[in-house]
């Protein structure tokens, strides 16, 4: 309390009165505050420093073995394994998405052949109408993060081809009606 009320308390090392900005916060000291100012207790740490230079090492050894972190030669041996094995998992992704356009393409039934040969007819009489373009557009899309859609008769509409491409991989809900104005 007697330090609280004068706000000064005296250095340990140095013997001073310094104000308690001086020292550094401590919670188990009674008025809340190391007993040593910063000042002294930097020129202390430096010549700890001095005179123990492994100490700091040894001390991130002990704290990396009790953590379970792997050393820096470590991580990189590690790190690049990882890079080798993103890529091999890309591309197995890949090639199982070609495998299943490609059972999709050989899967057609006869009524998705004709609806999408009709959809494309239709796509250029819209075109010689009304002097813009129309394509075939898959309402769910084929490649989706949240759906997969299939190319199937169901699943094919006939729209503009500005509003397709703004479209692009994009669900047909999740776009604004008014695009085409």
């Amino acid at each position: 309390m007697l330090y609280r009320a004068t706000s000064l308390k005296e250095c340990r090392t140095c013997k001073a009165n310094k104000p308690l900005e001086s020292y550094s916060k401590h919670s188990r000291m009674s008025d809340g505050h190391l007993n040593i100012c910063k000042t002294c207790k930097t020129i202390y740490a430096t010549q700890y420093r001095k005179l123990n230079p492994n100490t700091r090492k040894e001390e991130r050894e002990r704290s990396r073995k009790r953590t379970g972190k792997p050393t820096r030669a470590e991580w990189l041996a590690q790190n690049k394994l990882t890079n080798l094995g993103r890529k091999v998992t890309a591309t197995k992704y890949s090639h199982k998405r070609r495998m299943q356009i490609l059972e999709r393409a050989g899967n057609i039934l006869e009524l998705d052949e004709f609806v999408l040969e009709e959809a494309i007819d239709l796509a250029q009489k819209r075109k010689e109408h009304t002097g813009f373009k129309w394509s075939v557009d898959h309402i769910v899309p084929i490649n989706h993060k949240k759906a997969s859609g299939l190319h199937t008769a169901f699943n094919l509409q006939v729209v503009p081809a500005r509003w397709n491409s703004w479209k692009g991989n994009r669900n047909m809900i999740e776009l604004p009606l008014g695009i085409l104005t």
